[in-house]
């Protein structure tokens, strides 16, 4: 009986260690997303035009890889991967929108608040109030923002990080949706439909919203950055992030995920579209470890007792 247990342990330790290094993985690469999808918009391409296009090519990559699994989908997956994939556009669009009006450190390191808000989903979804703490990491968060925002006139905190504010609640009911309704679910399927999703509601937002005109837009560099974000940020990274969250407890997650916005920092400064300042150093370190310690004291209990 105690080796079949040792046994169990062990492959639940290396699945875990699996989904671990798949969330990293995603953190580094959504990363690199925020300095593309900045040069995305340099060359004239829309918000609701590259989501579309990132979106709509990595639902039809991983479509090649399903193949014909893809007849194997069930209702319950359609469903889950088009709400999923609803909030997932909701917070990529508004994170690309704010992007035209904010810089890359900015809209990184706001879009890590939405970890911050997973435990006050939960409170309105399921009836639970987030413990004392979670109101303290907030406290410290907003320190961090109203730092990272200020300048010599006073808070410049702008329409672009008013929009990034936003996205963070798209992505952070993402991952509280996710969360409890991910397991048992074929992650490739899932993906897939989330992707489907994204791409369709990007496309409508293109030629309702934006008037559906790429005129203006420059190609030839273009092109190769839209396949950049299609095929790594989007279709791989989703898959890895869904892959990752059914075998890693939630908060370990959530502080994986949150490097995203470190790299993305890191990379936006090494590749010179950014200077290294005092102010981003302070204020991007206090909304982090605001992020970090909350989700180290255990916010899967916030999602696993809700659920229960």
């Amino acid at each position: 009986m105690n080796a079949i247990q040792n046994r169990n342990m062990m492959e639940k330790e290396r699945k875990s260690f699996k989904g671990e290094i798949a969330l990293l993985t995603t953190a580094v690469i959504w990363g690199s997303g925020f300095l593309m999808v900045d040069k995305a918009l340099d060359y004239g391409f829309s918000p609701g035009f590259i989501n579309m296009m990132r979106f709509s090519m990595g639902a039809l990559i991983l479509l090649i890889v399903i193949n014909r699994n893809i007849t194997k989908i069930t209702k319950v997956e359609i469903k889950t991967g088009c709400i999923a994939g609803f909030w997932y556009f909701l917070g990529f669009y508004l994170q690309t929108a704010g992007l035209q009006f904010t810089g890359i450190s900015n809209n990184a390191i706001i879009t890590a608040t939405n970890l911050l808000m997973v435990p006050f989903i939960c409170w309105l979804a399921f009836r639970r109030k987030p413990a004392k703490r979670v109101f303290a990491a907030l406290g410290l968060c907003f320190v961090g923002i109203v730092i990272l925002t200020w300048t010599p006139q006073g808070l410049g905190f702008g329409f672009g990080d008013f929009l990034t504010l936003i996205c963070a609640f798209g992505f952070a009911c993402h991952i509280a949706y996710l969360g409890v309704t991910a397991e048992g679910k074929n992650p490739l399927l899932l993906t897939f439909m989330q992707l489907l999703t994204v791409g369709v509601l990007s496309a409508i937002t293109f030629l309702l919203v934006e008037g559906g005109d790429t005129s203006g837009a420059q190609w030839n560099p273009g092109f190769l950055v839209l396949v950049y974000l299609a095929a790594f940020p989007s279709a791989l990274c989703l898959f890895l992030q869904t892959f990752g969250q059914k075998c890693t407890p939630t908060s370990t997650s959530a502080v994986l995920l949150s490097f995203e916005s470190l790299f993305g920092v890191v990379f936006s400064i090494l590749f010179g579209m950014e200077d290294f300042t005092i102010k981003l150093l302070i204020g991007g370190v206090i909304v982090l470890a605001s992020v970090i310690w909350l989700e180290l004291k255990g916010t899967e209990e916030t999602i696993t007792h809700a659920v229960e």
